[in-house]
């Protein structure tokens, strides 16, 4: 049960759309119900990321719920392209400091250490910072948590 204070219930119709929204302490819940279908899709946001996507999508003049559908989307599109084009890396591990790719590309099993040295990417499989490790990584949504160690991609 959530009390008055902590709970906040919001409905909009767009585009032939209902949007309900439940306002929680920390998250925010949004049901998505087509109501030509009857589909009813939901998922919970932290409060930090439904503000940002909300400012977003408002920055784009689109509709929160189109606006998340074309973010997934792309994400989605995005990993399936990976996938594809280096069918042969995998990341492994990702740690503050480093990223363990394993490497199937050759006949036998390779594992590149990916770190940061003198502000930039550096493989320690091939022993530089341009390689296809390198470019895998670029390629790997994890690589924004690097952002605040790299000088410049």
């Amino acid at each position: 049960m959530y009390g008055i204070c902590s709970l906040m219930y919001l409905t909009l119709l767009m585009e032939h759309t209902w949007i309900h929204v439940l306002k929680r302490v920390n998250t925010w819940k949004i049901h998505d119900m087509d109501v030509a279908r009857k589909n009813i899709k939901t998922i919970d946001v932290e409060n930090l990321l439904y503000e940002k996507i909300t400012k977003k999508s408002k920055e784009k003049n689109l509709s929160i719920h189109k606006f998340t559908n074309e973010l997934l989307r792309q994400s989605l599109t995005k990993d399936e392209f990976v996938k594809r084009v280096v069918p042969g890396l995998r990341l492994l591990e990702f740690e503050e400091e480093s990223m363990l790719i394993r490497d199937d590309l050759a006949k036998k099993t390779r594992l590149a250490t990916i770190t940061i040295r003198n502000g930039k990417l550096w493989c320690d499989l091939d022993e530089k910072n341009d390689c296809n490790h390198i470019h895998y990584v670029l390629m790997l949504p994890d690589i924004v948590n690097f952002k605040d160690k790299l000088k410049q991609i």
